[in-house]
């Protein structure tokens, strides 16, 4: 008669093929606004940037809150936050990271998807830009892309705050996804 152990191997595969370390969870899993923070915050640090920490907001009060935060800065030093939108709507029911730029006075939102919906989702005070870099169905990097562009950003408006966004947003290069995920797990906690 054959083991109960035996035939339970026929059925189950080594369990051990599918146990995720903490590395490579901290590659794949969504990023948590504290690390977005972080990351940002280390490599913009020196900077003539404003690099607010970012929050959580339901989508409605953004334009009101992007508002307060522009009439507290300096008009002359760009700022940037990200920002995690919640309560999109019935259709979008996951969160989503963003990032705010105010530059000028006026109020950005860069989103790394392209955004169909910007129309309806953002006051008319507020520009919607978009890197398009993000796949539509890709629920779990945005935080990666948002690094990504402030990183970018950051460094163009550094040598010129005013710089036109519109153009900076047509020139960025995709990064690779594998290699950012790589790189801002080693930030994570």
């Amino acid at each position: 008669m054959e083991s109960v152990l035996k035939r339970s191997n026929k059925y189950f595969s080594d369990t051990s093929d599918f146990i995720e370390t903490h590395e490579d969870s901290k590659r794949t899993r969504v990023m948590a606004m504290d690390d977005v923070n972080n990351i940002i915050s280390q490599k913009l640090f020196n900077h003539r940037l404003a690099i607010l920490s970012g929050f959580w907001l339901p989508l409605h009060t953004l334009s009101h809150k992007l508002e307060t935060i522009r009439d507290t800065q300096d008009p002359n030093i760009p700022a940037l936050i990200p920002l995690g939108l919640k309560e999109r709507g019935h259709f979008r029911t996951c969160d989503h990271i963003v990032l705010g730029i105010i530059q000028n006075g006026h109020m950005y939102v860069l989103d790394s998807k392209l955004n169909p919906l910007h129309n309806f989702d953002y006051s008319a005070k507020i520009k919607a830009l978009s890197t398009g870099f993000q796949d539509i169905s890709d629920r779990t990097n945005c935080g990666r892309y948002v690094v990504n562009t402030a990183i970018q950003l950051g460094q163009a408006l550094d040598h010129n705050p005013n710089s036109d966004l519109n153009q900076l947003v047509e020139t960025m290069q995709r990064p690779n996804l594998m290699k950012i995920q790589r790189e801002y797990a080693k930030y994570m906690w």
